[in-house]
Parts: structure tokens; sequence; C-alpha cells
């Protein structure tokens, strides 16, 4: 049966790809799935999940000693501050450390890239329809994307996330003054669920995984290509 990565192109590619997947996964298993940080007043801590992405905001018991009930909106934006600095120095240090080229063997790399390659020749897509979707991801780069809509809860909590990981936060004073720390977390929390929800609908498919999706589908419609002639139809 015809290999998809015995021509010396396609392995070639294919291989650029693996080494690429093994030295990410070299990365992301080098770095803390999880990763927090508090505000300057260590009264609220937001942790970050394994995307980077806040998880969960805890508000400190004393919380009334070290913070001004007209700070807390702030000290979230502060701690998120600090969790995403800490997080990319993480990534930083565990690029650092694959900068000297893998020993590691890129067979099994090799092999899922093959059997995806393989799937995407068995779809059978268009040349006119890979090139399309390259476009419309230069295309949904450059554009801005869509302004988070600020969640709200009580009409007193606010919070925001964006694309571009940042988020904002607004607490009433008034408000904040007359609750405990489990309530105001419990307030956080839920609009930030419905923050990252919202996140969610807005965001889509990662282009740099649109991007490589495209370039799979490329090897596919090679791989057909190299099959022979009688193979490959335009559609």
């Amino acid at each position: 049966m015809f290999d998809v990565l015995r021509t010396p192109e396609l392995r070639e590619a294919a291989r650029a790809v693996a080494e690429r997947e093994q030295t990410a996964a070299g990365i992301r298993a080098a770095v803390p799935e999880r990763i927090a940080a508090t505000d300057r007043s260590g009264a609220v801590r937001v942790v970050l999940d394994v995307d980077g992405l806040p998880e969960r905001i805890e508000v400190d018991a004393g919380w009334r000693r070290t913070l001004g009930s007209e700070s807390v909106g702030s000290a979230v934006v502060d701690a998120h501050q600090a969790a995403t600095a800490r997080r990319a120095t993480a990534w930083l240090s565990a690029q650092s450390g694959q900068a000297e080229p893998s020993h590691a063997d890129p067979e099994p790399f090799l092999h899922d890239l093959g059997a995806r390659v393989r799937q995407a020749a068995d779809a059978r897509g268009s040349m006119d329809a890979i090139v399309d979707e390259f476009d419309a991801v230069l295309h949904d780069v450059a554009v801005r994307a869509p302004e988070a809509e600020p969640v709200t809860a009580y009409g007193k909590v606010t919070l925001a996330l964006g694309l571009d990981s940042s988020l904002a936060c607004t607490v009433d004073a008034g408000w904040a003054a007359e609750h405990t720390a489990d309530e105001l977390a419990e307030a956080l929390n839920r609009v930030l669920a419905s923050a990252r929800a919202d996140l969610n609908g807005r965001a889509g498919p990662a282009p740099a995984r649109r991007m490589e999706d495209a370039t799979i589908a490329m090897l596919g419609l090679l791989h057909r290509v190299a099959e022979g002639p009688s193979t490959f139809e335009e559609h």
C-alpha cells in the first residue's frame, strides 16, 4: 500500500510538523497546568487554566484589612496581570529548555500525522477550498475581533475577557463593603463563568489550529496527486 510519508517531499514536510508538535509538547509538559498569583495586597488571587484563561477568583477572608472596598475590581485586574506575567515567564523558561535540538524519536508524531493526512486525502478536498481556508484565516487574523461584552452580576460586579487575554473588572464599592469574602468570590466567579462562555463564542477555532488543518488538507491533496493522475479529480 502506498505510504503517504514515503516520498521525500511529503516526509520532509511531515517531519517539520512533527518536530514542531514535539517541541510544543515538551513546552506544555514543562509548564504547570494551573498558574496563580495575587494582587499586591494579597487579598485577591486569580488562577489561570491550562490555556492561560482565568479559571477561578479567590478572595481572602481578611480582605478588608488590606484592601479597600473601592479597590476590589482593580485588585482582580492586578492579580490577573500578575498571573499572566508568571505564566509568560514559565513559558519563556520552557522554550529556553527546548532550544537544543531534540533527540527524541519523532516517529510517533509522524505516524499520527500520516493518519491525519490519509483522512484528508479520503475527504478529497479541492485546491480551491484549501486556498480559500488559508485566505480566510489570514483575513480573520487581520480583522479586529468583536469587543468583549461585559457581564454583570447583581448589577454590581462587572467583568469582561478580551481575545488578547486581557481582563477588565469593576465592583461597586458600597455593595462590596456589605459582603463577605465568600460572597464576593461567588459573584466574581459567576460573572467569570459567563465571560468565559462569551469569549468562547466570539473566539471560534484558533487561527493556528485552522492553519494546521488547512496544511494537513494540502498534504492530503498532494498524497492523492502522488498516488497518480487517475486518483486526482478537481471538484
